[in-house]
Protein backbone atom coordinates (compact mmCIF):
# COMPACT_ATOMS: atom_id res chain seq x y z
CA UNK A 1 0.00 0.00 0.00
CA UNK A 2 2.78 2.88 0.82
CA UNK A 3 4.51 1.44 -2.87
CA UNK A 4 0.84 2.46 -4.31
CA UNK A 5 0.70 6.16 -2.57
CA UNK A 6 4.11 6.69 -2.77
CA UNK A 7 3.47 6.18 -6.73
CA UNK A 8 0.55 8.43 -6.69
CA UNK A 9 2.63 11.16 -4.68
CA UNK A 10 5.32 11.43 -6.90
CA UNK A 11 2.50 11.62 -10.11
CA UNK A 12 0.97 14.22 -8.24
CA UNK A 13 4.14 16.64 -8.02
CA UNK A 14 5.39 15.42 -11.16
CA UNK A 15 1.67 16.56 -12.88
CA UNK A 16 1.74 19.73 -10.74
CA UNK A 17 5.24 21.20 -11.82
CA UNK A 18 4.39 20.37 -15.37
CA UNK A 19 1.50 22.83 -14.98
CA UNK A 20 3.18 25.28 -12.87
CA UNK A 21 3.93 28.75 -14.50
CA UNK A 22 7.24 28.83 -15.98
CA UNK A 23 10.03 31.53 -14.30
CA UNK A 24 9.51 34.71 -15.89
CA UNK A 25 11.53 35.95 -18.72
CA UNK A 26 13.62 39.33 -18.78
CA UNK A 27 13.50 41.36 -22.10
CA UNK A 28 16.08 44.53 -23.07
CA UNK A 29 13.23 45.98 -25.03
CA UNK A 30 11.01 44.98 -28.13
CA UNK A 31 11.22 45.50 -31.90
CA UNK A 32 8.20 46.87 -33.43
CA UNK A 33 7.78 46.04 -37.44
CA UNK A 34 5.54 48.40 -38.93
CA UNK A 35 4.60 48.58 -43.18
CA UNK A 36 2.06 49.79 -45.77
CA UNK A 37 0.55 47.87 -48.57
CA UNK A 38 -0.15 50.08 -51.55
CA UNK A 39 -2.24 49.84 -54.54
CA UNK A 40 0.19 52.26 -56.93
CA UNK A 41 0.53 50.53 -60.23
CA UNK A 42 2.55 53.07 -62.72
CA UNK A 43 3.47 51.89 -66.66
CA UNK A 44 6.91 52.30 -66.77
CA UNK A 45 7.35 53.90 -70.37
CA UNK A 46 10.81 54.60 -72.55
CA UNK A 47 11.15 58.59 -72.98
CA UNK A 48 13.96 60.17 -74.70
CA UNK A 49 16.64 57.50 -75.63
CA UNK A 50 15.11 54.79 -75.45
CA UNK A 51 12.39 52.63 -77.56
CA UNK A 52 10.31 49.94 -76.51
CA UNK A 53 6.88 49.34 -75.35
CA UNK A 54 5.29 49.67 -71.59
CA UNK A 55 7.55 47.85 -69.26
CA UNK A 56 10.41 46.26 -71.42
CA UNK A 57 12.77 49.60 -72.62
CA UNK A 58 15.43 49.57 -75.26
CA UNK A 59 18.41 51.61 -75.03
CA UNK A 60 21.00 51.86 -78.21
CA UNK A 61 24.29 52.86 -77.47
CA UNK A 62 26.60 54.30 -79.52
CA UNK A 63 29.03 52.40 -81.33
CA UNK A 64 32.56 53.12 -80.07
CA UNK A 65 36.23 52.66 -80.88
CA UNK A 66 37.98 49.96 -79.05
CA UNK A 67 40.86 52.89 -78.36
CA UNK A 68 38.39 54.49 -75.71
CA UNK A 69 38.10 51.17 -73.77
CA UNK A 70 42.02 50.16 -73.84
CA UNK A 71 42.48 50.11 -70.02
CA UNK A 72 41.13 49.10 -67.56
CA UNK A 73 38.17 51.08 -66.14
CA UNK A 74 37.79 53.26 -68.59
CA UNK A 75 34.24 54.44 -69.71
CA UNK A 76 33.05 55.69 -73.17
CA UNK A 77 29.66 55.63 -74.96
CA UNK A 78 27.41 57.46 -73.03
CA UNK A 79 24.04 57.06 -73.72
CA UNK A 80 21.01 59.05 -72.09
CA UNK A 81 17.80 57.75 -71.43
CA UNK A 82 14.80 58.34 -69.44
CA UNK A 83 12.64 56.32 -68.05
CA UNK A 84 8.62 57.89 -67.52
CA UNK A 85 6.23 56.26 -64.64
CA UNK A 86 3.24 56.82 -64.87
CA UNK A 87 1.08 59.21 -67.06
CA UNK A 88 -2.03 61.48 -67.69
CA UNK A 89 -5.06 59.26 -66.66
CA UNK A 90 -3.21 57.07 -65.35
CA UNK A 91 -5.06 57.00 -61.68
CA UNK A 92 -3.25 54.18 -60.24
CA UNK A 93 0.11 56.47 -60.04
CA UNK A 94 -0.65 58.07 -56.32
CA UNK A 95 0.80 61.86 -56.56
CA UNK A 96 3.05 62.01 -53.58
CA UNK A 97 3.96 58.65 -53.66
CA UNK A 98 8.14 58.21 -53.70
CA UNK A 99 9.13 55.78 -56.36
CA UNK A 100 12.32 54.39 -56.75
CA UNK A 101 13.57 52.03 -59.20
CA UNK A 102 15.33 48.83 -58.24
CA UNK A 103 17.59 46.33 -60.16
CA UNK A 104 17.81 42.79 -60.00
CA UNK A 105 20.70 41.30 -59.48
CA UNK A 106 20.49 38.30 -61.71
CA UNK A 107 22.99 39.44 -64.71
CA UNK A 108 25.06 41.73 -62.42
CA UNK A 109 28.27 41.03 -61.78
CA UNK A 110 30.69 40.93 -58.44
CA UNK A 111 31.56 44.91 -59.66
CA UNK A 112 27.81 45.86 -59.49
CA UNK A 113 27.53 46.44 -63.87
CA UNK A 114 25.84 44.68 -65.88
CA UNK A 115 27.55 41.50 -67.46
CA UNK A 116 27.76 41.41 -71.62
CA UNK A 117 26.63 38.56 -73.57
CA UNK A 118 27.60 39.71 -76.64
CA UNK A 119 31.37 38.94 -78.50
CA UNK A 120 33.10 41.92 -77.26
CA UNK A 121 35.74 40.66 -74.58
CA UNK A 122 36.44 42.68 -71.70
CA UNK A 123 33.82 45.45 -71.55
CA UNK A 124 30.73 45.53 -69.34
CA UNK A 125 28.02 47.96 -69.06
CA UNK A 126 27.36 50.01 -66.31
CA UNK A 127 24.04 52.69 -65.18
CA UNK A 128 24.44 56.17 -63.32
CA UNK A 129 22.21 58.83 -62.89
CA UNK A 130 23.48 61.40 -65.26
CA UNK A 131 26.65 62.11 -67.88
CA UNK A 132 29.87 61.82 -65.92
CA UNK A 133 28.23 61.03 -62.40
CA UNK A 134 29.26 57.71 -60.92
CA UNK A 135 27.91 54.68 -61.12
CA UNK A 136 24.82 52.47 -59.64
CA UNK A 137 26.14 49.29 -58.26
CA UNK A 138 23.21 47.26 -59.15
CA UNK A 139 24.13 44.69 -56.38
CA UNK A 140 22.84 47.23 -53.62
CA UNK A 141 20.97 49.89 -55.91
CA UNK A 142 23.41 52.63 -54.31
CA UNK A 143 22.78 55.61 -56.01
CA UNK A 144 19.60 54.52 -57.14
CA UNK A 145 17.26 57.90 -57.38
CA UNK A 146 13.91 58.64 -55.91
CA UNK A 147 11.29 60.86 -57.48
CA UNK A 148 7.91 62.05 -56.17
CA UNK A 149 4.92 61.36 -58.26
CA UNK A 150 3.04 64.54 -59.23
CA UNK A 151 0.43 64.71 -61.55
CA UNK A 152 0.33 60.95 -61.97
CA UNK A 153 3.77 60.75 -63.54
CA UNK A 154 7.33 61.15 -62.85
CA UNK A 155 10.97 60.58 -64.83
CA UNK A 156 13.82 59.18 -64.16
CA UNK A 157 16.89 59.82 -66.16
CA UNK A 158 19.59 57.36 -66.64
CA UNK A 159 22.75 57.08 -68.40
CA UNK A 160 24.28 53.69 -69.78
CA UNK A 161 27.77 53.41 -70.73
CA UNK A 162 30.88 50.76 -71.27
CA UNK A 163 33.11 49.87 -68.73
CA UNK A 164 36.37 48.41 -70.05
CA UNK A 165 37.55 45.81 -67.42
CA UNK A 166 40.53 44.88 -69.57
CA UNK A 167 41.50 45.65 -72.88
CA UNK A 168 38.35 45.74 -74.68
CA UNK A 169 38.05 43.54 -77.70
CA UNK A 170 35.68 44.31 -80.97
CA UNK A 171 32.27 43.17 -81.11
CA UNK A 172 29.04 43.35 -79.98
CA UNK A 173 27.70 44.74 -76.27
CA UNK A 174 24.57 43.44 -75.01
CA UNK A 175 23.17 43.49 -71.35
CA UNK A 176 19.56 42.77 -69.50
CA UNK A 177 18.60 44.49 -66.38
CA UNK A 178 15.67 43.10 -64.92
CA UNK A 179 13.64 46.16 -62.74
CA UNK A 180 11.07 46.97 -60.27
CA UNK A 181 9.23 49.83 -59.63
CA UNK A 182 9.03 50.26 -55.49
CA UNK A 183 6.84 53.08 -53.90
CA UNK A 184 6.90 54.84 -49.93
Amino acid sequence: MKKILLSAALASIVGFAAVAPQSAQAYDGKLTINGKINDSTCVVTPGNGASGTAGDVTVTMPEVQKAALAAKDAVAGEQAFTLTIGGPGQSGCTNGMVAQMTFDKTNVNAAGRLNNTGNATNVDVELANAAGAAAINLLNNAQTPQITIANNTAQLNYVARYHATGVATVGSVSAVANYSVTYN
